[in-house]
């Protein structure tokens, strides 16, 4: 099932109908969708898939070699038997337009250090010369930018475009549950994300702890050892890194917690906190009010994809039960604090819902010492500052929850005689009658679950 993506669709179809050759680098996460966004925009093109994988790159530049005979008859490819007598041959005989997608990458880099540099020669000697469309795509953010984004790399500058694939927002992944309600789609978006192939996993005709019993905990199933496959994929040494990522789940979100939780030097921590930075397992977040974010040390770590999270709190911890098919203590601490985790969750699908409904905004959170304010708004141009409270709960959100987020506002400094203030409550189960007349007079965001009141 093919979802959304309609800005990467129409840049290619843009970069497409431009008459010179294109070199685009796409790269992402597995099962991100990078695959699926590759072959719906060959459709209705003459082009061809080819993944890679370890083996010999000759041979596979051999391999690629037949697929061009069988798409374009020229007997000329039969005579290929490397990636230079390649590309010769797609310069001397190919003409018109024709999309050649590599997937995979990293693989060919694998099986020999001197890929990049083959395929720079390949492309400053015979590609960019045609009319070809060429695609690099990869699942190791880390080797795709090392090895054709970054400045020491061979291909450096050679890119016409790049795209880095992420996971779907909330709204574009709910397309694939259509039939659910938002309450119970939060459920499905809090353990799976935005990634398509986990969204594909559950089924609606079964309870939840069904669709997690049978898609995540049953060893067989791929999503059990998933995150482990996406550690080793991006590194060599995966267990620094996953005990990082276990104490950020377990509550260590501060730099001094998680030094203090693994003993390990902050000087050295901080190089691997970054580096899961960049590939993007983690965030930093830091008050939204603050003057210099980078150098700020208020900053809070946090997992960013919902799979990973869910995987770190629930099923790490229970890796020994589950190995032995034994998923009692699993399903009883789930159910035992799954609402709070809910919760987390339902505050950054609202953060998302805001940043849509008032795009001016920078949308965070705020905190400090006492206090800590869920959804925070800034406009830096006209001084207006948002402030929102979620709650998720069967229990509707009355004027007390108003009133003491308006006290907690008066705690902000920023802009503070000057600033326009807005208020916003997002709430699963709805808002009293008071709340909602007091809403009217006072002009105040009412979301409850994913619609405005």
């Amino acid at each position: 099932m093919f979802v959304n993506r309609i800005f990467e669709i129409k840049s290619l179809e843009k970069l497409y109908k431009q008459n010179q050759a294109q070199l685009v680098i796409i790269y992402g996460k597995r099962r991100v969708g990078k695959t699926e966004l590759i072959k719906k925009f060959i459709t209705g093109k003459k082009g061809i898939y080819f993944l890679s994988d370890k083996t010999d790159i000759n041979k596979q530049a051999i391999q690629l070699a037949h697929q061009l005979r069988e798409l374009t008859g020229i007997k000329l490819f039969d005579l290929v038997r490397d990636w230079y007598s390649l590309a010769e041959t797609i310069q001397e005989k190919i003409k018109e337009k024709i999309v050649i997608a590599v997937d995979e990458f990293p693989y060919l880099v694998e099986a020999n250090k001197a890929t990049s540099s083959i395929f720079q020669k390949v492309w400053d000697e015979y590609l960019s010369k045609t009319n070809i469309f060429l695609i690099l795509s990869g699942s190791s953010i880390s080797m795709m930018e090392s090895e054709t984004l970054a400045y020491k790399s061979p291909l450096f500058g050679r890119r016409t475009a790049q795209f880095q694939i992420k996971p779907m927002d909330f709204a574009s992944s709910w397309e694939f549950y259509t039939d659910l309600e938002f309450p119970k789609f939060v459920e499905y978006y809090s353990i799976l994300g935005g990634t398509p192939a986990y969204l594909n996993k559950f089924s609606t005709k079964v309870s939840l702890w069904e669709n997690i019993k049978e898609e995540i905990l049953i060893k067989e199933k791929y999503l059990n050892r998933e995150v482990e496959f996406l550690l080793k994929e991006e590194f060599r040494s995966p267990a620094v890194y996953q005990l990082i990522l276990q104490s950020i789940s377990e509550g260590a979100t501060k730099l001094s917690e998680i030094t203090a939780k693994l003993e390990m030097k902050s000087t050295n921590l901080f190089t691997y906190l970054k580096t899961l930075e960049q590939l993007q397992f983690i965030e930093r977040e830091i008050p939204i009010t603050e003057k210099n974010p980078r150098k700020s040390k208020k900053g809070l770590y946090k997992i960013s994809d919902n799979f990973v999270k869910f995987w770190f709190k629930y099923v790490f911890p229970n890796k020994s039960d589950i190995e032995i098919g034994s998923f009692s203590k699993t399903k009883m601490f789930i159910n035992s604090d799954f609402t709070i985790y809910l919760g987390s969750i339902y505050e950054e699908i609202c953060k998302e819902l805001i940043r849509n409904m008032i795009p001016s905004m920078r949308i965070g959170r705020w905190w400090n010492n006492n206090t800590e304010i869920d959804i925070v708004g800034i406009n830096d141009q006209d001084k207006e500052i948002l402030f929102g409270e979620v709650k998720w709960s069967n229990k509707q959100v009355g004027t007390d929850i108003y009133l003491d987020l308006k006290s907690k506002a008066d705690g902000i400094i920023w802009q503070d005689e000057n600033r326009t203030e807005r208020y916003c409550l997002c709430s699963k189960s709805g808002f009293t009658k008071d709340m909602i007349r007091l809403a009217k007079v006072e002009n105040v965001m009412l979301i409850e679950g994913n619609k405005l009141v």
